[in-house]
């Protein structure tokens, strides 16, 4: 179980690496350092609506990469 998730994780973060770089990062301070939009805009010094934006593009990218192993994540 340990290895698939691993597997999993390595699949996710070269997915997200394909990411343009603010987008990727956005996604990865909501979603893994659990900061709020503000937050995130204050630090890349952008708009709240940007950084939505960011994390909207990230999430169609990520589902559709990540479509193949989809069941994989929830069966963990």
């Amino acid at each position: 179980r340990r290895q698939r998730q691993m597997c999993i994780r390595d699949r996710v973060e070269k997915s997200i690496s394909k990411l343009p770089p603010k987008c990727a990062e956005a996604f990865r301070l909501y979603y893994f350092a659990d900061l709020s939009r503000k937050e995130i805009g204050e630090r890349l010094e952008v708009s709240n609506r940007t950084v939505e934006g960011y994390i909207r593009q990230a999430l169609l990218v990520l589902r559709d990469e990540l479509r193949p192993i989809f069941f994989l994540i929830f069966m963990l």
